[in-house]
């Protein structure tokens, strides 16, 4: 196994075989109805699923081996579903920024085991789980699905570790595992080679970055930037625009995506795809955009073609808020470049690519670290350090 023993060792490893009668297994997926209430009963710990993702975790921690675990800060009953969450499952969320569907996915979360009972036995089947000194809890229910919906589905898992990982001092939360402040979380939307993405990889992979990239969502798939998320171990989502009747329909698809991912800041980095007006009034001044011009001049999809057009000496780029009209909205950075004689489209692009390398990043810093904002009478405001 990864991270676990030196050239030379090795695992000797036993296992059990168990039998049983085919009619009695479970479970008993004909007697399953509508109605049926999920019962979850306590686990200890981690078990067995996901010591890689821990490991790796820990690694990039504070944290030694022989540290006290989390759970030893004493526990909360929370509402994700109802359930106790132990503090090791708040505290690896948060340190190693996963989402909620790598979380469910990768760990028990607190559940050891799930049972599907008829509603009038809820009560003697927890009567009879609690004499046995085990915690169990009514976790859920059971409830007809659409065709192709998910089979199992977590709310609130997240938010509740996240609660479980708090401590109200003074009147405020503050994490109680670590001194680092909470990093913004970040979706970044492409359409193509993910020139921009990577510089924004880059920069929130420094310790200093006030940002995390939580998901990549691309609108087209096999496209380069999916491959460069991947490499830099980030999860992605293809959301092919071309499935969708409207572009409010498309829109709610990327939203879905935006909020299971618990996303602060949205980043377009080169994503090809105008944006319906309830979803940018949504992400009102949480939305950056990167545009290869000084804007307002040369707005649109060809600002190079149009800059040469013009026959300007200076063109560049620009990283604004997204608002309802193209190109439109509060500017925070812009850097400038010169327009060379001789220049091509490709030449020029070229150069103002280098410029978005370096500006997208520090705007994507100053939103995160709340640097800048955009105000409530929808001009930029900007925080300096007392």
């Amino acid at each position: 196994m990864p991270d676990m023993y030196p050239p030379g060792d090795y695992d000797l490893a036993g296992f059990a075989v168990g039998a049983v009668e085919r009619g009695q297994k479970l479970p008993v997926l004909d007697a399953i109805a509508e109605g049926d209430v999920v019962v979850g009963i306590a686990s200890s710990g981690l078990h067995s699923n996901g010591f890689s993702l821990v490991r790796k975790i820990v690694a990039k921690s504070s944290l030694q081996y022989s540290s006290p675990a989390p759970d030893n800060c004493g526990d909360q009953t929370l509402d994700a579903q109802t359930w106790r969450i132990p503090k090791i499952f708040s505290w690896l969320q948060q340190e190693g920024q996963l989402s909620e569907e790598e979380m469910a996915r990768t760990f028990n979360c607190g559940i050891g085991a799930a049972l599907v009972v008829s509603k009038d036995l809820t009560e003697q089947v927890l009567r009879d789980i609690q004499q046995h000194q085990e915690e169990a809890w009514v976790i859920g229910r059971v409830v007809a699905c659409p065709e192709g919906s998910p089979r199992v589905r977590v709310r609130h898992l997240v938010q509740a570790m996240r609660i479980n990982g708090s401590v109200l001092e003074n009147g405020t939360m503050k994490s109680h595992f670590s001194a680092q402040p909470k990093k913004a979380r970040v979706a970044v939307l492409i359409s193509g080679t993910g020139s921009n993405l990577q510089a924004l990889i880059d920069s929130t992979q420094e310790p200093s970055s006030a940002a995390h990239i939580a998901v990549v969502i691309s609108n087209k798939p096999e496209v380069a930037g999916l491959d460069k998320a991947a490499r830099a171990g980030i999860p992605t989502r293809v959301i092919n625009h071309k499935l969708y009747k409207s572009r409010v329909e498309f829109d709610t698809a990327v939203n879905q995506v935006l909020e299971e991912f618990f996303i602060d800041i949205v980043c377009l980095a080169g994503f090809m795809r105008i944006l319906s007006g309830p979803f940018v009034r949504k992400w009102n001044g949480k939305m950056l955009n990167i545009h290869p011009s000084l804007l307002p001049s040369f707005r649109g999809s060809n600002a190079h073609e149009q800059a040469l057009g013009a026959g300007v000496t200076v063109t560049g780029c620009t990283v604004h808020f997204v608002a309802e009209e193209v190109d439109a909205g509060q500017i925070i950075l812009q850097e400038a470049v010169p327009v060379k004689r001789g220049d091509t489209v490709a030449t020029l692009s070229e150069r103002v690519k280098l410029a978005e390398h370096k500006i997208f990043p520090t705007a994507l810093q100053l939103v995160a670290s709340g640097a800048v904002r955009l105000g409530e009478d929808g001009r930029l405001c900007c925080v300096q350090d007392e």
